[in-house]
């Protein structure tokens, strides 16, 4: 009997290859697509802790890169790169904050298939990815500039593009391996600056618009006060936020250390995909 990764391997290997995906040389299912030189779409899977034993079940997982992050991390496995991979749940959720299609959500949230039983399990990989090409893939199609990139983060992971007008962001690691927060820097600078503070605020209407949509459906459980507090606490974050990136981009010094790090950035991450065989084989 085929295992899920064999038979994930065959079915997405096959239906990504249209789309010009192709699985990348080592241990861990990534199947990749690079765009120009500088964006990286990724699919793969993990697999889903189920309730019982006659029953598995995995999620389907999709990303965007960028050389411009602190570091690609091909070499860990999908559950460790769930800070910046979503699955088709959450892409469904985040295009419909509103939704209350919960049926809908349940079967695209994880899929189940019954265990040595390779008929259940072709079938329900099959499934998942007529899901994916719906959700994931039709975000990542969308996702095919840097601009591009910087409006993916915003919508399915803001946490992403956090900048910090600290030493330790840009010379070492406090902002995370993941990071995409120099990519706005380059792709906004100092002239765009009233564009990112727009859509950061943008982010910012859109979170309380949600969570007040949760408190007055009584999902959420929290109170007006609750709403009132986090209010608060979010509209200071984003004070701070951009008034690190206005240092960023305006100070001279920092410019000279931010674009170094950007270049430095930028050939370690080729580096890494030329070894993975995506560029230069």
């Amino acid at each position: 009997m085929k295992t899920l990764g064999t038979a994930f391997k065959q079915v997405y290997g096959e239906a990504l290859k249209e789309y010009g995906f192709k699985k990348i040389k080592g241990k861990y299912p990534y199947f990749v697509r690079l765009i120009g030189d500088e964006i990286v779409h990724v699919i793969t899977y993990k697999e889903e802790w189920c309730i019982g034993t006659n029953y598995k079940a995995f999620v389907v997982l999709g990303g965007v890169a960028t050389i411009y992050r602190k570091i690609l991390t091909f070499e860990e496995s999908p559950k460790n790169n769930e800070e910046w991979l979503i699955s088709n749940a959450g892409v469904y959720c985040k295009l419909h904050p509103f939704s209350d299609d919960e049926e809908y959500i349940k079967k695209i949230m994880k899929f189940e298939y019954e265990n040595r039983n390779e008929d259940s399990l072709m079938e329900t990989i099959k499934y998942s990815w007529n899901i994916t090409e719906k959700n994931i893939l039709c975000a990542l199609n969308e996702t095919k500039s840097l601009k591009s990139c910087t409006k993916f983060f915003n919508k399915f992971k803001p946490n992403l593009t956090k900048v910090y007008a600290d030493e330790k962001y840009v010379k070492k690691w406090s902002g995370g391996k993941y990071n995409e927060g120099l990519l706005n820097v380059k792709v906004y600078g100092s002239v765009g600056y009233n564009e990112y503070v727009e859509d950061m605020r943008n982010i910012f209407d859109k979170y309380n618009e949600n969570e007040m949509y949760l408190i007055k459906t009584g999902i959420s459980g929290l109170t007006i006060e609750d709403y009132k507090n986090n209010f608060n606490m979010r509209e200071e974050r984003l004070n701070e936020l951009l008034k690190s990136y206005e240092t960023l981009v305006n100070d001279s010094q920092w410019q000279i250390k931010v674009e170094e790090e950007l270049e430095y950035r930028k050939k370690t991450n080729q580096a890494i995909l030329q070894n993975y065989g995506i560029i230069g084989g």
